[in-house]
């Protein structure tokens, strides 16, 4: 017991103390032990399953079946006004979706796996469960009075996720989680509960002088608390993306939204960039849309691109017509 839950104080500390964005990266470890093992190593291996079982579906199509999935695609989802052709706004709010669904698909194929009863609903109890081991609760002595730095942080993030937990719940009386609101919970910026909590539970940790917002000293404090100190220019990149990036109105503050893209990017920028990628090279009569014809006639550029999910979403649309 107190081997499993010191790899997972440390599991959490790896994770850092406030990150949102994309879905964190797995840690890969061994069963531990004859009797206990390691939950996230068992959810690593699901969803890992289900990533390749796509990947082989992928893998198993023609050419031509390739090209009449783009065409279903584009005929049924993209042409939202259904008049022959793409625009260039029709190709951002796809992508935008398409990218916004990437992020979100672990966190879709892991509900089912915590949603044991099979009610449709998560429970707080089975996500904790789920993510810290069935034999984790709140009454252990070193959670209730934390002793070390490595305790001290595991108790900051469990309290953070499930102040999101109860914000995300939008059923009355607050039990559990639907897919929506799990997602949510997951992908706080998705809604404005979650997204005004997550953001709230940000300037609580950072804003140190409680200005209501993220100066540039507090926001290069939070990196040198995370930072592993190997790359010794990190303050200039950091210091840069803090005054081109991320402080829009360049009030030398981070506040709201600005606080939200800092943690988890809303893919706009990126929906966008494709969009511009996707239409200059398909557009072969330079009137700023694509025809079905131009977009099969570049089917390899589609199949490598975002807004395919890099194929996948063809193997998705024959499930879904």
């Amino acid at each position: 017991m107190e081997s499993k839950l010191f790899l997972l104080v440390a599991f959490v500390l790896l994770l850092g103390d406030i990150t949102v964005s994309k879905e964190p990266a797995h840690h890969h470890k061994d069963h531990l032990g004859n009797t206990e093992h390691d939950v996230n190593f068992d959810r690593e291996v699901l969803l890992q399953d289900a990533e390749e079982r796509m990947e082989e579906a992928l893998s198993k199509l023609t050419s031509s079946e390739q090209k009449e999935r783009l065409k279903k695609l584009v005929e049924k989802k993209i042409d939202l006004n259904h008049d022959g052709f793409v625009s260039w706004k029709e190709l951002e709010e796809w992508t935008l979706k398409a990218f916004n669904e990437f992020e979100t698909e672990e966190t879709r194929e892991e509900f089912p796996l915590l949603d044991v009863d099979d009610d449709g609903n998560v429970t707080w109890e089975e996500f904790v469960s789920f993510t810290y081991g069935s034999d984790f609760n709140e009454d252990l002595e070193e959670f209730k009075r934390p002793d070390s730095e490595a305790w001290k942080s595991f108790v900051e993030s469990y309290k953070h996720n499930k102040k999101i937990f109860e914000a995300a719940d939008q059923q009355e009386p607050m039990k559990s989680l639907d897919k929506f609101e799990y997602i949510a919970f997951k992908h706080p910026r998705f809604t404005r509960k979650t997204r005004d909590v997550f953001i709230d539970d940000v300037l609580q940790k950072s804003d140190l002088n409680q200005d209501g917002g993220i100066d540039l000293k507090e926001f290069l404090a939070h990196y040198q608390k995370n930072s592993d100190g190997e790359d010794p220019d990190w303050t200039i990149v950091e210091t840069d993306k803090f005054k081109e990036e991320l402080d829009v109105n360049h009030d030398n503050l981070l506040t709201g939204n600005e606080i939200m893209n800092w943690m988890a990017s809303d893919n706009i920028e990126e929906a966008r960039e494709e969009a511009d990628h996707l239409i200059s090279e398909c557009d072969t009569n330079g009137d700023s849309k694509l025809t079905i014809n131009e977009i099969l006639s570049n089917k390899e550029l589609w199949m490598e691109s975002d807004a395919t999910d890099y194929g996948k979403r063809l193997v998705r649309i024959h499930d879904e017509f």
